[in-house]
């Protein structure tokens, strides 16, 4: 088991190097935690907790919301299972095992993350000058890290001005 955490260690860290988008460092977390399963309790929680600081990483802030990531994962627990699910099958060999010669396909993931960061920041979306930050999301994931960095710098200046900044 070791082999495999070093294994998903080395992934991030070349994910992060050629700049992959944060969702999708998000699902690997996501769903290779709880395929390597490592530890005797509490590999959901380690997985959701990896995923949101990973995805907070390469957006290089803390995603905007007052109920994270992992919260609306544990909220939405049959749809997580189904992503987990549906990477775990698009490894299956003939055989129905997993073939570790596959590459996983995360794409179900990728989309129930992408939903779920969505319905984190939905409260943000009604101040004007980043209504359309997080439509775009999808549509344009380089310039959406562009657009947070904007929000965050917006935000801490609406603070230190004393404004309440977004409207929820």
């Amino acid at each position: 088991m070791p082999h495999l955490v070093a294994d998903l260690v080395s992934w991030v860290d070349d994910a992060f190097e050629r700049k992959v988008h944060g969702v999708e460092i998000a699902a690997y977390i996501l769903w290779r935690v709880n395929w390597i399963h490592p530890f005797a309790g509490g590999n959901g929680r380690t997985a959701r907790a990896a995923a949101y600081l990973a995805l907070c990483m390469r957006a290089e802030m803390m995603i905007p919301g007052e109920r994270p990531l992992p919260a609306w994962i544990c909220g939405e627990r049959d749809a997580y299972i189904e992503a987990l699910r549906s990477v775990d099958a698009s490894l299956a060999g003939e055989d129905g095992r997993p073939d570790q010669s596959r590459e996983p396909n995360l794409t179900e993931m990728n989309r129930f993350i992408e939903r779920l960061v969505c319905e984190q920041v939905r409260p943000w979306l009604d101040w004007r000058p980043y209504a359309g930050a997080f439509a775009e999301f999808l549509l344009n994931r380089e310039a959406v890290i562009d657009r947070l960095k904007d929000f965050a710098a917006a935000v801490g200046a609406a603070a230190a001005a004393g404004s309440e900044g977004p409207k929820k």
